[in-house]
């Protein structure tokens, strides 16, 4: 039996004061914990309205009819999400610069891949369904629970569940994007000067660049969305994004030190 409860805090000191075993699951959007007769849930993200939570719900349903050896198995270590190294040489840029974004990359792919059916598809464009549902829907897919054990008098064991089988989907639209992103950082190198990535961003320098990324896209039907930067500046490894065009003026990217320089797909 589960009960959805608002504190889910209260059930656990109570288990822990009447030594009750039980394990404690959490992801991203959930938490709940099981004991021998009873599961307590509780909503982590309370901003998901009941047309994104039935969204996240037709995604998984979808993705259990399919047959997974259709599709290539990946290995989400080799798929670049952003930038593993700042390249470019300079602290403040202010001249020419733009950062294009891939309008729903993940979603459109999932769609052409069938990791998701036109009927989903369509159901995601709905005004109450935003786009962070819809990253939910397909992460959801290759989420990891984070497992905490208490044996009845302490904490006995903390693991992360082994990934899911459905993780290959998910990674299946991020390396595309990826290697969307990755043709549009050579043309940036080639054209103009390529800054950086994030996920499904490229920021870059240039009016040629821009022309021939635009040109690439358009060649290849895929939708996006151009932002006119006003300044970026970069203190060691966090870049700080100042743009009118944003509704936030200062968008901060923090990455990871690494002395070595990975260059993906080349």
């Amino acid at each position: 039996m589960i009960k959805y409860v608002s504190d889910l805090e209260t059930y656990i000191k109570n288990l822990k004061v009447n030594e009750i075993p039980f394990k404690i699951v959490t992801t991203g959007s959930s938490k709940k914990v099981e004991t021998e007769g009873v599961t307590y849930s509780e909503k982590l993200n309370n901003k998901l309205n009941g047309y994104e939570l039935n969204l996240i719900k037709q995604v998984k349903q979808y993705a259990k009819k399919l047959d997974l050896n259709k599709f290539p198995s990946i290995n989400s270590k080799d798929i670049p999400f952003v930038t593993k190294k700042i390249e470019f040489k300079g602290n403040k840029f202010t001249k020419e610069l733009y950062e294009l974004d891939l309008s729903s990359a993940y979603w459109n792919f999932a769609l052409q891949a069938g990791v998701i059916n036109k009927t989903i598809f369509e159901y995601a464009n709905k005004p109450k369904v935003s786009k962070f549902a819809r990253l939910i829907a397909l992460g959801n897919l290759a989420k990891r629970p984070l497992i905490t054990e208490f044996d009845g008098t302490k904490y006995a064991k903390m693991y992360q569940e082994s990934e899911s089988e459905y993780a290959k989907l998910f990674y299946l639209c991020a390396q595309y994007t990826a290697l969307q992103i990755i043709d549009l950082k050579r043309i940036a190198e080639k054209e103009g000067k390529f800054l950086f990535f994030w996920v499904d961003a490229i920021f870059f320098q240039g009016e040629k660049a821009l022309i021939e990324i635009k040109a690439e896209l358009k060649r290849k039907g895929i939708k996006y969305k151009i932002y006119k930067i006003d300044k970026i500046t970069r203190k060691k490894d966090l870049i700080e994004v100042f743009s009118e065009e944003h509704k936030r003026k200062i968008r901060p990217f923090k990455f990871k030190k690494t002395k070595k320089i990975i260059n993906f797909y080349e």
